[in-house]
């Protein structure tokens, strides 16, 4: 036993083929719509999540992992593995990275024996992503947990995002940007 265990959250966009290949976890963020919640990835589909959207009068908001979730997913994880290696949303985009902090102490106290280091991306989304798979892709090498953090914060480095809206409805609506520029913007 001393693989090191790779976990992000699912807005990490990190494809199924790469999670099933590389062992990677995903914990779901929460997606809610109005009154009903949603486990990115587990209860809605990218594809539902937008059609609902096209439909909702009021944007949904969403929900980083809570630090029990955190916490379980580390106690599941280091019953077979030495050292888990946790990548997370940029602290100012969410509180993943705090909730995985939170739970990496409880982790330490009740599980000396594995090792959990938190790993706060950059950037969101596929950035994000390709950060958790080189991380990933390093552990699958026998690589430890340094040289583990060492892949990821060369991918970090190196990784620039990049986003275009079809529409700037959204952002307008959601209060990001004042009405008339998204009015411009389309």
């Amino acid at each position: 036993m001393s693989k090191v265990a790779v976990i992000t959250d699912s807005s990490a966009c990190v494809p199924m083929e790469v999670i099933d290949r590389y062992d990677i976890l995903v914990l779901p963020l929460l997606l809610i719509f109005e009154d009903k919640s949603y486990r990115d990835g587990v209860d809605i589909t990218s594809r539902e999540f937008y059609d609902l959207l096209a439909k909702t009068k009021r944007l949904p908001t969403s929900s980083s992992p809570s630090p029990g979730e955190y916490y379980e997913a580390f106690c599941e994880l280091g019953k077979h593995n030495d050292s888990i290696f946790c990548v997370t949303l940029p602290p100012h985009l969410g509180m993943a990275y705090s909730s995985a902090m939170q739970a990496q102490g409880m982790a330490d106290e009740k599980m000396p024996h594995v090792k959990v280091q938190v790993f706060p991306s950059r950037a969101p989304a596929l950035a994000q992503g390709f950060i958790a798979q080189a991380a990933a892709q390093a552990s699958a090498s026998g690589q430890d947990l340094t040289r583990v953090a060492a892949a990821a914060q060369d991918m970090m480095d190196r990784i620039n995002a990049f986003a275009v809206l079809d529409t700037l409805y959204y952002l307008a609506k959601g209060g990001r940007i004042p009405r008339a520029a998204a009015w411009a913007g389309d």
